[in-house]
């Protein structure tokens, strides 16, 4: 990783700190949540463990997590693998992030610094079993 700072660092977490909150909030209010991380134009590409590819606009996670519960009983990890200059990658691992579900999902985000602030333009998933 490319030396950062302390300062840039904790933006980005925030950034995907607020992710979290909003995949567990569900509902309205997370993705309510959610959008003001994600990038109006953001993608997303991933596998869930019964064989669907989810793919395209962000807007294909805005609709899973619509009818969706909150969870209270989560595990989370965040890494921040890389940053240089106004870009960033990180994987964020979820465990139980549905009710009476104990999948566990890897994803990779990519962000950008967009006038000042970080954003996630791409997120690619695994679910695991």
């Amino acid at each position: 990783m490319n030396r950062v700072s302390f300062e840039e660092l904790a933006a980005i977490e925030k950034t995907l700190n607020t992710y979290l909150q909003g995949t567990l909030n569900a509902g309205e209010k997370g993705v309510g949540i959610m959008k003001t991380v994600f990038h109006k134009d953001a993608i997303m590409w991933g596998w869930y463990t019964n064989g669907t590819l989810a793919q395209g606009n962000i807007q294909g996670l805005y609709d899973v997590l619509l009818p969706a519960s909150p969870v209270t009983d989560h595990k989370v990890r965040i890494d921040i693998l890389d940053v240089a200059e106004s870009i960033a990658i990180a994987r964020v691992e979820l465990q139980k992030i549905w009710p009476n579900e104990t999948k566990t999902f890897t994803d990779y985000h990519e962000l950008i610094k967009i006038d000042g602030e970080w954003k996630i333009i791409g997120k690619v998933f695994a679910q695991h079993k």
